[in-house]
């Protein structure tokens, strides 16, 4: 595992600074679901508990409502005020390559479960007197347990 560090530029309260998706795309990671990320996306589904955001689907981070494997990549970036353990094994859960976290509180947090790895951390900064934020990227080290699709017609990604 490789660790990094970046300085970015000045980012404006609690919202992920918007030079982070290009730092995902640099590492191969293009998220197609966002969970508690407040930087409004051009594609994607975005989740989020709080309305104000104007998420795609309005639902609680620790009950996605999506099947196993319904997406690619995630990214998650969690209120640090809230334990968000159960969480990141959620947003493991419905996806089926790779998820990336971005942490505040310490460069070793809480991991999915089982089938994950972490590739890269990356420490993040947004100028001085700021919090360094630390980027883990996440790949599935074997494929996702995943239902036979039972016909070539478009499958629903709720559950």
């Amino acid at each position: 595992m490789q660790l990094l560090a970046m300085y970015g530029g000045p980012a404006k309260g609690w919202r992920t600074p918007k030079w982070v998706p290009r730092i995902l795309r640099q590492f191969g990671y293009e998220p197609d679901l966002y969970v508690c990320d407040r930087t409004p996306r051009l594609q994607g589904v975005r989740v989020d508990s709080d309305l104000e955001t104007r998420p795609t689907i309005a639902a609680d981070m620790n009950h996605l409502p999506f099947r196993d494997g319904a997406f690619r990549c995630g990214f998650f970036d969690p209120p640090y005020s809230v334990p968000y353990h159960q969480a990141i094994n959620e947003l493991a859960r419905v996806c089926r390559e790779k998820v990336a976290v971005l942490h505040i509180r310490d460069v070793n947090p809480p991991k999915p479960k089982r089938t994950w790895t972490p590739t890269h951390k990356v420490l993040l900064t947004c100028g001085p007197d700021t919090l360094i934020r630390c980027l883990i990227l996440y790949r599935r080290v074997k494929p996702a347990p995943g239902r036979p699709r039972t016909s070539p017609g478009r499958r629903s990604l709720f559950l």
